[in-house]
């Protein structure tokens, strides 16, 4: 996860040298991006879920039916979302994009305004291509991982970053006699790199396995039971991690008024502090892979063990992100903003979004626990609980009292917490109960 983060962290360094358009226009993308995400989510989290149970039980043949049929059901959905991003990018980007026919209010300035719209259409229809390779790498990445091979998904992802590396600044600025692509570039930069790792999955897969236990496809099980487990298991999980794009949506609508310089720091900013939160997706998906194969050993006490280890750790590392973004925003700042006025606009950013990160590790384990352990309704709960919140402070209390983006981002941190706070309490519930049950069937058995 944390070599994922390199390809926003490398967009966003080439990039604002093209300038702050350009910055804003990628950032109205990123938006985008947790869209897919959300759809990915629904499959990859429940494949996980059950791929990790069929492990931890020893059904290694079911296992494998069940990543063909999460694999097909990926592959319909990317293609159609990439289809749908394509045909849909014009009013995307004009929506979160200054309005030109306000350029008089605020900073902004009609030229850059219509330069964002531009830039973002550009970028936007090339990078729909990817809503159908993430979709489908991120569902493979999740079944490889319930299957306790957490090393595969690094190796490819360490040679799809090499490539991204290499590739942004020479389709970006036409080196080593290639054609001048601007942003265009690094959106091909970051499309090659994924069908990259995706022929490295289809090689890993069509060879033999090396052990009888490597994930491998089988024959699918499109029954109607398992559309059914799907949508009830996945359709929670979809819904919450679509809310992080309406979470980000929401304060990208917020900075329209306040012009570009506004709307590429809140939407890069979010980027680069994205990048401090993968880390706690990555333990988050180990507590889940291990949890749920746990579960179904029917070992309990290791699913609680595995739950507040990594919730304690969570906060450990949440803390020290924290700190670093509050006291070292400026410095952070020079990743996507080429002046000191961009400077100034991303410590105002970091001072106020800096505490997401400790709420957000806060909820991470939690939400991915309990997913695993087939109560996805109960993190749904908790995330919308935040967007509500937040979406009254943006639309109905920040504006009926003048108040400008860096309330935008404080209020963004402090609902925050509010999921943070509901998840943590739902899954001590859950494992209370949990416990119960195992100790109620343990005492039977011995009696």
């Amino acid at each position: 996860m944390l070599l994922q983060s390199t390809y926003a962290l490398v967009d966003l360094y080439w990039v604002q040298k093209l300038g702050t358009a350009e910055v804003a226009a990628l950032s109205i993308s990123l938006q985008a991006f947790f869209i897919i995400l959300a759809l990915a989510q629904m499959v990859a989290v429940t494949a996980q879920a059950r791929i990790s149970k069929n492990y931890g039980s020893g059904q290694l043949m079911i296992a494998r039916s069940y990543f063909s049929s999460f694999l097909l059901v990926s592959t319909l959905l990317g293609i159609i979302a990439a289809a749908s991003a394509y045909l849909c990018a014009e009013p995307y980007v004009r929506f979160f994009a200054p309005n030109p026919s306000d350029f008089e209010l605020g900073s902004i300035k009609h030229e850059d305004a219509e330069a964002v719209i531009e830039q973002g259409l550009i970028y936007f229809k090339i990078n729909a291509i990817t809503f159908c390779t993430q979709l489908v790498i991120i569902v493979i990445g999740n079944a490889f991982r319930g299957s306790g091979d957490f090393l595969t998904p690094v190796k490819l992802m360490i040679a799809a970053v090499i490539i991204n590396l290499v590739l942004d600044p020479l389709l970006i600025f036409g080196l080593a006699g290639l054609p001048e692509m601007g942003l265009a570039g690094a959106a091909w930069a970051t499309v090659l790199a994924q069908v990259f790792v995706l022929i490295g999955y289809i090689f890993i897969l069509a060879r033999p396995p090396r052990d009888e236990r490597e994930i491998r496809l089988g024959i699918p099980i499109m029954s109607r039971d398992f559309l059914v487990h799907l949508v009830q298991k996945g359709l929670p999980v979809g819904i919450q991690f679509s809310l992080l794009p309406i979470f980000l949506g929401l304060i990208l609508y917020a900075m329209k008024p306040w012009g570009a310089d506004w709307t590429a720091t809140a939407g890069a900013g979010f980027r680069v502090l994205q990048q401090t939160l993968l880390p706690m997706v990555a333990l988050g998906h180990a507590s889940a892979a291990i949890a749920g194969q746990s579960f179904g050993a029917g070992s309990i006490d290791r699913v609680r063990q595995t739950s507040w280890t990594a919730t304690r750790w969570m906060l450990v590392y949440g803390l020290i992100a924290t700190l670093i973004l509050f006291f070292a925003g400026r410095d952070l700042g020079r990743i996507f903003a080429s002046d000191s006025d961009g400077l100034d606009l991303a410590q105002i950013y970091y001072w106020w979004s800096a505490p997401t990160v400790l709420a957000f590790s806060l909820s991470f384990v939690p939400s991915s626990v309990l997913q695993a352990l087939s109560r996805p309704g109960l993190p749904l709960i908790a995330a919308l609980a935040r967007i509500i919140a937040l979406t009254i402070l943006i639309l109905g209390v920040l504006p009926h009292f003048g108040l400008g983006p860096r309330w935008v981002f404080g209020a963004a941190s402090a609902t925050t917490f509010i999921e943070g706070g509901l998840g943590t309490w739902f899954m001590w519930i859950h494992l209370r109960t949990l416990d119960r049950q195992f100790a109620t069937a343990d005492g039977a058995t011995t009696s």
